[in-house]
């Protein structure tokens, strides 16, 4: 596969906007051969060449989940993503996932759940925004279990878990 993608990059007759998906396809093709440097750089000469089409936006998210250690580069990367998604869905996904960074990754529960809120208001008519308030909630929980976990009030999760409304479904 790899051959055929370059092989498509390199023919004149390949329009920027195949070039574009073929250097996406190549790019997120070696991520999961494991050669995640060479994906970057695939996924980083897509932007800079061919920003102006959609396959840039999924790079720009890629490149963002890849650098999502280094909070300024990837909230950077996905800010970028949301001004130039095509569609409301995807620009609403681009606010989700920093707001999901800024929560899992980074444990900024209030930042993140402002960005939640602006995901709500900006796009309400999109998956991203009608589940926004969930998120919100979700994450007040989270910050109050780690602030209950931290000050020692938690001694059995089960009951705890009960107390706040949350059923952990276990598989059975």
């Amino acid at each position: 596969a790899e051959q055929l993608y370059h092989e498509l990059i390199d023919d004149r007759s390949t329009t920027d906007e195949q070039k574009a998906v073929a250097l996406r396809c190549l790019g997120t093709a070696m991520f999961f051969q494991e050669r995640r440097d060479e994906s970057q750089k695939i996924m980083e000469e897509l932007v800079e060449k061919y920003s102006k089409y959609p396959s840039s936006y999924k790079a720009l998210v890629f490149l963002a989940k890849l650098q999502e250690k280094n909070l300024e580069k990837s909230l950077a990367l996905l800010k970028q993503a949301e001004k130039i998604a095509v569609s409301n869905e995807d620009a609403a996904a681009a606010l989700d996932l920093t707001a999901a960074i800024l929560n899992y990754t980074h444990g900024k529960h209030e930042e993140a759940r402002r960005v939640w809120l602006e995901v709500k208001q900006k796009y309400p008519e999109t998956y991203w925004g009608e589940t926004a308030e969930d998120k919100i909630r979700a994450s007040r929980l989270m910050e109050q279990f780690h602030q209950d976990m931290k000050a020692g009030r938690i001694d059995d999760l089960e009951e705890y878990f009960k107390q706040k409304g949350i059923h952990i479904d276990d598989g059975d």
